[in-house]
């Protein structure tokens, strides 16, 4: 995809601003104390919350890992936590 087709992705997936890695740290921070306060799931509602911000906990550490390399336009090229960790 060209730079052009990336950043449109980015806006709308992620509004028009790009975070700073610092507060991509401090989301991610925030998104796992949630989890973690949450506990195990018991009930369907709470297993799709869960969900929900685990899928969202994957997309910011996929961001952080571009905006720290200076491609934040290219931040859904990167592998999640799981797919790294069985790569190395």
């Amino acid at each position: 995809m060209d730079v052009t087709v990336n950043k449109q992705f980015w806006m709308h997936c992620f509004g028009k601003d790009i975070p700073s890695a610092e507060k991509l740290a401090q989301q991610i921070s925030n998104m796992e104390d949630k989890l973690a306060k949450m506990g195990v799931a018991t009930t369907h509602r709470e297993e799709q919350a869960c969900k929900r911000i685990w899928n969202s906990l994957e997309r910011k550490h996929k961001m952080l890992a571009a905006v720290k390399d200076g491609q934040p336009w290219a931040w859904y090229q990167y592998p999640s936590i799981e797919e790294y960790s069985t790569h190395h």
